[in-house]
């Protein structure tokens, strides 16, 4: 989005617009006479004097760019929010998706989605699930350094939604700022709008209670539209119909994988599997030994096996993440909680490293990549 100031020959007056983007076209916002006054198919072409904007009858006007600026008026009378999603390549939250939504004057007028290159275009099986972004589609990818160089316009300064901030996208994005050493100070907090009704609900849910199509979920541009226009709901005093939130929840019972074999929902884990037993473990050559490791999130098998199995090899299996947590076994859709106490954790020095159910199984056979091993034996 950019501000461009124009000055109209014949009336000697000076006017700032707004352009923005929607479905990858640009579109023009101006005051007129009635309010606010929209072009569509407008074509920008940069020239040593100006930006020349082109619009459908072929007629020009030279627009001067205010570099950085939102002038008053614009950000009283038309910018209301940007709205954000990302997704993640790794379970420490490294980026490989950014999508946005601008809204002004309680008008989605413009989505873009970036894809990301995260660090080494690292992933993690449980991530690819979720969203199906490959290192084969980001091996091109600008990084999140280089993306953002034109994503900060954007989100500085600019109130930002996003669905389940607080636990991810918020978090997400601050910690992949940091991890580039970027100066976050301009990013303001997140509006979080997955609880405006006084319920936690999940943003695909949302979506069947408002009767909109759910398919793309998970796509970092749509979930941002619709992050959106939930907010724009919940603004204008609309609430879903709730027995379609839920419908729509439980027809989730099933969770199925990307490779089509069926994840199972486990139970809290509890009873004989969390009292620690050395008396069969062997030590040697065995990272779990007398180790704590919480497990969160699901997988193939059932998270009372998994915790069977850690317990013969002498782990001492908790069911909260704490300052002496040594591995969280990771799966699919993990506890929001735990991945954010997890990275606070993190942030104050404490090294709790995070596995997958394929790290896992690799290190039961006896066939874990030099990559794991050291990742699981370095001081």
């Amino acid at each position: 989005m950019k501000i461009y100031r124009y000055y109209h020959n014949e009336q000697r007056t000076i006017y700032d617009v707004l352009v923005a983007l929607r479905d990858d076209k640009f579109v023009l916002f101006c005051h007129g006479i009635d309010g606010i006054v929209e072009y569509d198919n407008i074509k920008l072409d940069k020239t040593k004097y100006g930006t020349r904007l082109l619009y459908g009858n072929g007629s020009s006007i030279l627009w001067k760019e205010v570099h950085g600026v939102i002038y008053s008026k614009w950000k009283e009378i038309v910018l209301d929010f940007v709205s954000l999603d990302v997704e993640t390549a790794t379970t420490d939250q490294m980026i490989c998706q950014i999508g946005i939504s601008i809204v002004a004057d309680k008008i989605i007028v413009g989505s873009k989605s970036w894809l990301i290159q995260p660090p080494s275009n690292k992933y993690d099986w449980q991530c690819v699930k979720v969203h199906n972004i490959t290192a084969e589609k980001t091996i091109d990818a600008l990084t999140f350094c280089q993306a953002w160089v034109e994503i900060a316009d954007y989100l500085i300064d600019t109130p930002i939604a996003a669905h389940n901030a607080a636990n991810f996208d918020e978090i997400a994005l601050r910690k992949n700022l940091a991890f580039y050493h970027i100066d976050d100070s301009d990013i303001k907090p997140f509006i979080d709008t997955i609880n405006l009704w006084g319920k936690r609900t999940a943003l695909d849910d949302l979506c069947a209670g408002f009767e909109w199509p759910v398919g793309e979920h998970h796509d970092a541009k749509w979930d941002a539209e619709m992050c959106a226009k939930i907010y724009l709901q919940y603004l204008d005093g609309h609430e879903p119909d709730w027995e379609l939130v839920e419908k729509h929840h439980m027809s989730k019972a099933t969770t199925f994988s990307s490779y089509g074999s069926a994840l199972i929902k486990n139970k809290r884990i509890g009873g004989d599997v969390l009292i620690k037993d050395l008396s069969n473990a062997a030590p040697d050559n065995n990272p779990f030994y007398d180790r704590k490791v919480v497990i969160t999130g699901e997988f193939d098998i059932e998270r009372k096996e998994i915790a069977q199995k850690l317990q013969q090899l002498g782990a001492d299996v908790n069911t909260s993440i704490s300052k002496k947590t040594n591995y969280v076994l990771v799966g699919f859709a993990p506890g929001p909680s735990k991945m954010v106490k997890i990275e606070q954790l993190r942030v104050q020095g404490y090294d709790i490293r995070m596995l997958s159910e394929d790290d896992f199984n690799r290190i039961l056979n006896g066939m874990e990549t030099e990559d794991l091993r050291e990742y699981m034996t370095k001081k």
